[in-house]
């Protein structure tokens, strides 16, 4: 699993155990990113730019709050990103 798939794969269940299966949905909406039944991901697009998406999905509704969520569920995760590769929206 790449460190996208990975970043998308938290945020999405940080989302989920905030708004429940509305996470989801607003994931779905997020072109380049499938969601699999088995509850894991693929990114098929440009993974910054899909990250970006996602994160705009949920802040498009919740604002910035959800935004500070999915900055806390980025900084949990064990990998870390170098400088230029999250997009904006997520430093």
């Amino acid at each position: 699993m790449s460190n996208y798939t990975q970043a998308a794969q938290i945020i999405i269940n940080e989302q989920q155990q905030l708004i429940g299966p509305l996470a989801n949905d607003l994931a779905k909406r997020v072109s380049g990113l499938q969601l699999l039944p088995n509850n894991q991901i693929t990114i098929t697009g440009e993974p910054k730019s899909v990250l970006s998406h996602l994160v705009t999905q949920y802040k498009s509704l919740f604002g910035d709050s959800s935004v500070d969520v999915c900055k806390y569920a980025i900084k949990r995760l064990s990998v870390k990103f170098k400088s230029g590769e999250l997009p904006d929206i997520l430093i």
